[in-house]
């Protein structure tokens, strides 16, 4: 169902399209692994882990309105992070939050997340923006 790709570029449109905000970080991703979901060579969905600077992300995940409720983010979040070990936590900042925490994620203070992030610095977090930093603790598992 899911296709691993290399290229981080071509999911930068259902990224965008669906509201993430792309490129604002002030570390670079070293993406590590790249899934997505293809219909006639468009990107419906796709999760991105990555590591920044010493710290592991999920660097994005997006799926296509037209596809919300059927299982799709859970799907491709556990095919995206099966082979990972957990030896380590895994950040991220959630505009979606109830999802991360129905899989097991954990909520965080903002200021307690590594300051890899772009709302570690942005002065639209809690005025017009209100993402949820979380954390898939090490030894953890997705619910």
């Amino acid at each position: 169902m899911f296709k691993e790709i290399r290229d981080p570029s071509r999911i930068l449109d259902l990224f965008t399209k669906e509201g993430l905000e792309v490129g604002n970080e002030p570390v670079k991703s070293n993406f590590l692994k790249i899934l997505v979901y293809e219909r006639e060579g468009t990107v419906l969905a796709a999760a991105a882990l990555a590591r920044r600077g010493e710290s592991l992300v999920l660097d994005g995940i997006a799926v296509d309105r037209s596809l919300h409720g059927k299982g799709i983010g859970r799907k491709i979040l556990e095919e995206l992070l099966v082979d990972l070990p957990f030896d380590e936590d895994l950040y991220l900042v959630a505009k979606e939050p109830d999802f991360f925490h129905r899989l097991g994620f954990s909520f965080i203070e903002m200021k307690d997340l590594p300051p890899i992030f772009g709302c570690n610095n942005c002065d639209r977090e809690g005025v017009e923006c209100f993402p949820k930093a979380m954390v898939l603790p090490k030894g953890s598992k997705l619910k």
